[in-house]
């Protein structure tokens, strides 16, 4: 498993990474989430012994990394795609890794067909786009067979069926027994993805919880509301106190109201509602929500508001 206590990285006067701890344990895809500038890389290059902290450990398998016999082994790792030797092919540049970690050769053929590269094997890497080097990088961190994988935005530069498929191997990863830390500032996908959340701003810890635990406790959940006089209706719901805005489906989002509630004051109104459903909040919600609370303000240095109750009046 991957475990953080206490971590801790300053550069000069400014605090990067401040008492961060947190487990990834084997058989979990735990998100690692946050804002750019939150401070995820800077803790990640710490777990992997690229930053030395100021303070607290962070360890892979009960050991910091510099420490690991074969790390490639224990480990697998995706940072940026972009510092792979361009003028190799893929199939040289995972054969010199396997040699240099006594890994042998037969994987670098294993890991090509597990990421979807086989046929691309002999091409040169100045030739791949993003996605591809994406996917490269992925079969570099798999070709020791880890039990642990710790994965920067793993899913930047894939295209819409390149992310349904990182979906799914990482839940596949999981379910086999391995430690899987995904760094991301995608919400969505790490909605999709994670069992849990990591969440971080400001370099601080602002929520340790199982990704529908955050949703339930910071998304402010909402009814969908469809009417003929969409705009007579949100005037009506915006007078009764109710927070309105319109979806992109031209229907209205309505929160702190009950469908029950809806419907009296459209037919108090003699409006005629066309749908009416209940809908639970998002994780982007969520996020905007726990940076509002009282730990994201601590952790900003502010004072936590009295008047605003809306997330994004308090930002």
């Amino acid at each position: 498993m991957i475990q953080v206590d206490d971590l801790t990285k300053r550069y000069g006067a400014a605090t990067a990474v401040d008492g961060v701890g947190f487990s990834a344990p084997a058989g979990r895809v735990t998100g690692l989430l946050g804002p750019n500038g939150a401070g995820k890389t800077t803790t990640v290059k710490m777990l992997l012994g690229l930053v030395r902290p100021d303070r607290g450990n962070a360890l892979v398998d009960g050991r910091p990394y510099p420490s690991l016999a074969d790390p490639l082994r224990t480990v697998g790792t995706l940072l940026e795609a972009d510092s792979l030797h361009r003028g190799r092919t893929a199939r040289q540049h995972l054969r010199w890794l396997a040699q240099s970690n006594r890994i042998r050769p037969g994987r670098v053929g294993a890991v090509l067909d597990q990421v979807g590269l086989a046929d691309q094997a002999r091409a040169r890497i100045a030739t791949f786009s993003l996605g591809m080097r994406q996917r490269l990088g992925l079969a570099a961190a798999l070709l020791g067979e880890p039990k642990v994988l710790l994965l920067d935005e793993p899913i930047n530069g894939l295209d819409a069926e390149g992310i349904v498929w990182m979906r799914a191997f990482l839940r596949e990863q999981a379910a086999r027994g391995t430690a899987v830390l995904v760094s991301s500032h995608h919400m969505t996908e790490v909605a999709e993805t994670a069992d849990h959340l990591v969440v971080i701003g400001s370099g601080r810890l602002l929520a340790d919880l199982p990704t529908e635990e955050v949703i339930r406790r910071y998304a402010r959940p909402s009814v969908r509301v469809a009417s003929g006089e969409r705009d007579r209706l949100a005037a009506v719901l915006g007078d009764a106190g109710y927070p309105v805005h319109t979806r992109s489906d031209g229907g209205l989002a309505v929160s702190g109201a009950s469908a029950a509630a809806i419907g009296a004051l459209a037919g108090e109104h003699r409006i005629v509602l066309e749908g009416l459903s209940r809908e639970s909040g998002s994780l982007e919600e969520a996020y905007l929500g726990l940076v509002g609370s009282p730990a994201a303000e601590a952790a900003s240095g502010t004072e936590p508001s009295t008047t605003a109750d809306d997330p994004k009046g308090r930002q």
